[in-house]
């Protein structure tokens, strides 16, 4: 049993997780008013992957917003983060910030966002970007720190050029650290769009559940939490998978 692979243990807790969620409203521990069984949830969530709607008012919006977050947050943290750790200056001034970025009310910068970009999409994507760069930008700069001085010095003295100095040697050093950040960046422009859908969007899967909890409608609601779920789970798994099968020997000189 302890000998189970991280993936095994992955699938265990999550099936231990489903026959909790079905078990508890069937035998009236939890009201099926505020808990449906999951496989009802199930139920519901292919109900509306099956629906037209559901995917231009509900989950191509989200997917877009969080897309779009999470690429600007991975560019532009992996680049901050080499530039602050190159400066050192500029680190140590801004290193105190950094630790403390996620105790700020980021959603209070909202209204601003809304008064450059408007109402609509831009607001909640900006938001959900700037929520989300700070842990490329610290993972990042944790990598950077990871590399041994020595590939420099090696470097240097067979004369690689600098580019193929960066791609081939430092930043594999660097990439398991970085590959934290992508997770995290993702996880934090899914949770950022999806807030400010709730609350603030009238599009997208947050206005989607939004609605449904409203109308109290349980199974919608369900529905499209466990589609958010699935939808956070491949994602995750497909940016490991892409980041994994990057290779640094290639021809880039």
């Amino acid at each position: 049993m302890l000998a189970l692979r991280a993936w095994q243990w992955t699938l265990l807790l999550l099936a231990l997780a489903a026959l909790v969620l079905e078990i508890l409203p069937r035998v009236g521990v939890v009201s099926r008013a505020t808990l449906l069984p999951f496989s009802e949830m199930v139920v519901a969530a292919v109900q509306l992957l099956l629906r037209p709607d559901f995917y231009t008012d509900g989950v191509l919006p989200s997917l877009l917003a969080i897309l779009i977050a999470f690429a600007i947050a991975a560019v532009a943290g992996v680049a901050i983060g080499y530039l602050i750790w190159r400066v050192r200056p500029l680190r140590q001034a801004i290193d105190p910030y950094l630790t403390a970025y996620y105790a700020l009310p980021i959603f209070a910068l909202y209204p601003a966002l809304i008064a450059i970009w408007g109402q609509g999409a831009g607001p909640i994507t900006a938001l959900a970007a700037l929520f989300a760069v700070v842990a490329v930008i610290t993972n990042a700069m944790n990598g950077f720190d990871s590399a041994p001085p020595i590939i420099g010095k090696l470097a240097r003295s067979m004369q690689v050029p600098e580019r193929t100095y960066f791609l081939k040697f430092f930043l594999p050093y660097a990439m398991p650290y970085i590959l934290i950040g992508l997770r995290l960046a993702f996880l934090y422009s899914l949770l950022s769009v999806l807030a400010a859908e709730f609350l603030l969007s009238s599009a997208g899967l947050g206005h989607f559940i939004q609605i449904a909890y409203v109308r109290f409608d349980m199974a919608e609601m369900y529905g499209a939490i466990l589609v958010v779920f699935g939808l956070a789970i491949l994602a995750e798994r497909l940016i490991t998978l892409a980041v994994r099968k990057l290779t640094w020997v290639g021809d880039l000189t």
